[in-house]
């Protein structure tokens, strides 16, 4: 529909998104979904992304990855990891990422992966596992033990006001 309200026969389209008039026309047929390497330019093209929207932290990681072009194997050789993490990433439902995962994803996606915390609980482990600390690495940040964090993370602890601001202004966690 978009090439239809610029005004554009199919080869001027496929031009701008960089693939054969064919490729085009069997898209816009539904015969054929379109191949990786086409995202970037059908992005391009259409100023959105028509894909549905992601629901977990691997949908996001999934859905950047092919906006971008590049398969799970280009990925995991940039990132330094195996393509079965990559494609364990993506699969995993939310709750199985960890403090070595996020951090490594939310820099590739340039974003942070959450969901608005709706919690406190939520929001101290968020921003544990963006910084890539463990329970215990946090513990020592913020002068409290393991089992501490644990509990405010779990909420059947008050978590102090002046824990997440501490950690927000710890210049260790860039909010986005």
């Amino acid at each position: 529909k978009s090439r239809l309200d610029l005004g554009l026969l199919q080869k001027e389209a496929a031009d701008r998104i960089g693939v054969d008039e064919s490729t085009l026309a069997s898209w816009e047929a539904h015969r054929h979904e379109p191949r990786l390497p086409a995202w970037p330019g059908i992005l391009a093209f259409l100023g959105y992304d028509p894909r549905p929207s992601a629901r977990t932290i691997g949908d996001k990681l999934r859905l950047h990855r092919e906006g971008l072009g590049i398969s799970k194997e280009e990925l995991a050789a940039r990132l330094g990891l195996d393509p079965g993490t990559v494609l364990a990433w993506e699969r995993w439902p939310n709750g199985r990422q960890n403090y070595r995962s996020i951090p490594i994803i939310a820099k590739f996606i340039d974003a942070n992966p959450f969901d608005t915390p709706t919690s406190d609980a939520e929001r101290v482990k968020q921003c544990r596992l963006l910084l890539g600390f463990t329970q215990e690495q946090l513990g020592k940040l913020l002068g409290v033990r393991e089992a501490v964090v644990l509990e405010w993370e779990r909420g059947r602890r008050k978590v102090p006001s002046g824990a997440i601001a501490r950690l927000k202004s710890s210049g260790e966690l860039q909010t986005r």
